[in-house]
């Protein structure tokens, strides 16, 4: 079985301006904290999406599959939508 980990680094896109870039879709207010692949990226979050808590908790969940450092991870699309690009930098995978 791949991980999660491997799973993710499989769909991120390399950029040379922003670093690796990842597409997700969120699901606040969800039941339980998780990330699910099929076709795309998943992340259920069980915060609500209000004073950028969502958001803060997908930067967080995303960090820790990856093992590497919240502040490496930004929205630069997406901050009030489920549908959310994010630039990873300094990612040696």
């Amino acid at each position: 079985m791949i991980s999660l980990k491997d799973q993710i680094k499989s769909l991120l896109v390399y950029n040379e301006k922003l670093g690796h870039i990842l597409n997700i879709r969120v699901t606040p207010k969800a039941s339980d904290n998780k990330i699910k692949i099929d076709t795309i990226i998943r992340v259920y979050i069980t915060t609500t999406p209000e004073n950028n808590k969502a958001n803060e908790s997908v930067i967080k969940m995303i960090s820790k599959a990856l093992d590497i450092a919240p502040s490496n991870i930004s929205i630069i699309n997406g901050m009030k939508t489920k549908n959310k690009t994010l630039a990873i930098q300094n990612y040696r995978g």
